[in-house]
């Protein structure tokens, strides 16, 4: 078996991992009871939906003429058999739907930290002749080895095999199960730029890589089961299925799992178990700062997650702000624990008003990073989780924005595994919400460098990106992506005076193919400047701010109704539009840099830079 090895690809673009040789024994020895050892690697959860295994190198003799690839999440569940190899078809590629027992089981695991396991074993038309020549040649050993009881592994995975030294205690087995990395960073799903922690390879020494694949994650504490490990020694006695789902909080998880896996959300469209408004007078969101707001209607607008102080998420995730009387509420939101997102911040959030959803896509909270979306409907204030199609890109502090019924995703922090640290993209994704699906999209031009923190501001069908960042390196140029024609980006030669480079800034839309930029980090101190950028003539005007305003960054600035505006027409824009040439702004929250963060609501009105 030595000149033979096995590999797993779980992505079109990352290298195939090689599922090593099991052995925890002296001397190579033998670990099961067919006389040969299995091929053993980690498999990152939750399930992926796609697997390709192949097989390079000399097949062994005739007593293995078929191996197969199996997935292992515990003692209880039977094994899930991938298919099978051979010497004459070296490949197998699998893409489908898991079992209910086995998606529920790989969800729990998953948020846990916990990974999987992949088996490569000689498949059971093998096994018998296999066991009988091992035991015809190592009769004589076996009169004088030291008692040793075995199982062999079988289609129940309750017959896992065992080669326990009958002097082994349990203290010592229990000392050999590998623990998990609960605290390992940046658990996320596979990137086309990186595997992330977690997810990069699949030996015991490196984590491995994941598919992407929007999946189910909850706030619901579990307790922690034991993972299946890359040893011998480790697939022991492990706790029966009725013992994991002893406890009342593992069970409702179980439930709201199954449902979910068994029917889809409830409809966008149902008022079932609306909710009531409901907020004491004179409250407001906490301080934090890398939320998101937007505009749902002419007078409302809905604010969510973020981070404040001692780096604690806000759990006062969502708030609807009354433009008319500059008060909050809380919207009374009917979710189940499965399909409301999880407290985050570096996110984005978008309204579509044909359909009247919010979505929230990304983000991250502490160590781990999100590529899930989920669905507010602000008619019924229900979250729905959406089970998407295709490879949704795992980001934090990305951009997303919605155009021709579809989100156009750039940029943003994806994880690493360690020491690396965190990485920029410069992909561009688009979600389709009509179908549910991701695809990343052809598109021509000279790609603006890796960048996060940006801010990309649509203006007709002309997406401008300006700025952020990608360690140490602040920007402040300028890009155009054209949405509407051949899907090209252009480098703008600006004119004027442009902003320094900076990230974390705020950025709104204004009339006359303008945009507002605002504040920001650069790198070592937050700022408070403001700048007005002017697509017809690629020029830069730097403002004069209004009222005095602390350093911030990291903060959002809403436009009440500008011109392009999805609601209403343009004579009742002009309120906010006057003769005086000022739009009225609304700013909240932000942070310096330095532990301070604000939950201040500014109202102000701008005025606006004479055409040049």
């Amino acid at each position: 078996m030595e000149n033979l090895k096995f590999y797993v690809l779980l992505s079109t673009v990352d290298k195939p991992q090689e599922i090593p040789l099991a052995s925890d024994t002296e001397a190579g020895e033998p670990i099961n009871s067919r006389g040969q050892q299995d091929f053993e690697g980690i498999l990152p959860l939750p399930l992926p939906n796609f697997l390709m295994i192949f097989a390079l190198g000399e097949w062994p003799d005739d007593r293995f003429q078929q191996m197969s690839a199996e997935v292992h999440l515990g003692k209880d569940l039977d094994p899930f058999q991938i298919g099978t190899l051979s010497k004459d078809n070296r490949s197998v590629c699998w893409q489908g739907t898991w079992r209910d027992d086995l998606y529920v089981r790989g969800t729990l695991m998953s948020d846990e930290g916990q990974p999987g396991l992949l088996v490569i074993t000689p498949s059971s038309s093998d096994q018998n002749a296999a066991a009988q020549s091992h035991s015809k040649n190592n009769s004589q050993e076996l009169k004088t080895s030291p008692i040793k009881s075995t199982a062999m592994r079988t289609g129940d995975s309750s017959n896992d095999m065992e080669i326990l030294e009958s002097s082994q205690t349990e203290s010592q087995l229990a000392n050999s199960v590998m623990e998990p990395g609960f605290d390992q960073e940046n658990v996320a799903p596979e990137d086309e730029n990186t595997r992330p922690s977690g997810y990069g390879a699949v030996t015991n020494k490196e984590t491995p890589s994941k598919i992407a694949a929007v999946r189910l994650k909850t706030e619901v504490a579990l307790e922690r089961s034991e993972p299946p490990s890359l040893t011998t020694s480790s697939r022991k006695r492990r706790k029966s299925a009725a013992e994991e789902s002893s406890t009342p909080g593992r069970q409702i998880r179980v439930k709201r799992l199954q449902m979910q896996q068994n029917s889809r959300s409830v409809g966008k469209g149902s008022t079932a178990g609306r909710g009531t408004n409901s907020t004491a007078d004179g409250a407001e969101p906490s301080a934090r700062w890398g939320h998101t707001m937007c505009a749902i209607s002419k007078k409302q607008a809905v604010l969510i997650g973020g981070q404040g102080e001692h780096q604690h998420l806000s759990k006062d995730s969502v708030w609807l702000l009354d433009i008319d009387t500059k008060s909050w509420c809380v919207p009374g939101i009917s979710h189940a624990e499965s399909t409301k997102p999880q407290y985050r911040m570096g996110h984005t959030a978008v309204y579509d008003p044909n359909v009247k959803c919010v979505y929230v896509y990304g983000g991250s909270k502490n160590i781990r990073w999100y590529n899930d979306v989920h669905v507010l409907d602000i008619e019924s204030w229900r979250w729905s989780l959406v089970k998407a199609n295709g490879r949704a890109p795992t980001r934090a502090y990305h951009t997303s924005t919605l155009f021709n019924k579809e989100m156009y995703v750039f940029g943003g922090v994806y994880p690493n595994p360690d020491p690396e640290p965190d990485g920029c993209s410069a992909q561009l994704h688009v979600f389709t919400p009509e179908t549910e699906s991701w695809y990343e999209p052809l598109v021509m031009g000279t790609k603006p460098q890796a960048r996060s923190g940006h801010s990309a501001t649509l203006l007709e069908n002309k997406l401008i990106i300006f700025g952020g960042w990608d360690a140490p390196k602040c920007f402040n140029d300028v890009y155009c992506l054209d949405l509407g024609g051949l899907m090209e980006y252009t480098s703008i030669d600006v004119r004027g005076t442009p902003p320094s480079p900076r990230s974390w800034h705020a950025s709104a839309a204004l009339p006359g193919n303008r945009i507002l930029i605002q504040g920001g980090f650069d790198g070592e101190n937050a700022m408070t400047d403001a700048f007005v950028f002017r697509l017809d003539s690629e020029c830069w005007t730097q403002l004069v701010w209004p009222i005095p305003t602390t350093p911030t960054a990291g903060h959002t600035i809403l436009t009440i109704n500008p011109r392009h505006s999805l609601f209403g027409d343009d004579n009742e824009d002009k309120e906010n539009d006057d003769a005086n040439g000022q739009q009225k702004l609304f700013i909240f929250g932000g942070g310096n840099n330095e532990g301070a963060f604000s939950s201040k609501l500014i109202d102000m009105k701008l005025q606006m830079p004479s055409d040049s």
